[in-house]
């Protein structure tokens, strides 16, 4: 799953959740739809994600099912040190995945010409988010180490939208999860 941090407004503190701030935080309603990629076509869109960084930019790649790790003292388009699947298992780069995104991105914005035409929609991205809560109704505040930066010291930093260290629940880790329940759901 691939989200632009520019389409998540806002986070999400502990308690009870509203519609209001479901809106607040995606306030575009981007439909989710699924493209084929290759491994090295999601490289270069992860590429593309981070080039800005550490600049602020609405590019910036937020990710499920994935790891990466990246260097950014790299020159851009040559940052990624590291790809793992979720698991833990070995990603490669000439398997064909199936990717899911938001439409913005699939059709081409921050610039991200990589997804194919070949793409299938889904609902919104409030609709997966809503059915996620209503079923999943507790979420942990724990990060999960997605987007990892190598810095300078060999430590590494987990990113969160607003490219600050991760603290408390935050938008993305609700939606990635919720859009991957919500394709499950409709395909059964």
């Amino acid at each position: 799953m691939f989200v632009s941090g520019g389409s998540i407004r806002d986070s999400i503190d502990e308690g009870s959740i509203t519609m209001g701030q479901l809106l607040t935080e995606l306030p575009f309603s981007n439909l989710i739809v699924t493209s084929e990629l290759s491994g090295s076509d999601i490289l270069a869109a992860l590429e593309h994600g981070i080039s800005l960084y550490p600049e602020p930019a609405g590019q910036f790649i937020h990710v499920s099912g994935i790891r990466i790790e990246f260097d950014p003292e790299l020159p851009p388009g040559q940052r990624i040190t590291e790809i793992t699947k979720a698991d833990g298992a070995v990603f490669d780069y000439e398997t064909i995945y199936t990717v899911a995104t938001i439409e913005f991105l699939a059709i081409g914005g921050d610039g991200f010409d990589i997804f194919n035409e070949n793409l299938i929609y889904f609902g919104s991205d409030i609709e997966a988010l809503s059915a996620y809560l209503a079923t999943n109704p507790y979420i942990g505040e724990e990060g999960e180490g997605r987007v990892r930066t190598i810095l300078p010291t060999e430590t590494t930093e987990e990113h969160s939208p607003n490219n600050t260290a991760l603290v408390v629940i935050n938008g993305i880790v609700l939606f990635v999860i919720a859009v991957f329940f919500a394709i499950s759901t409709l395909k059964k």
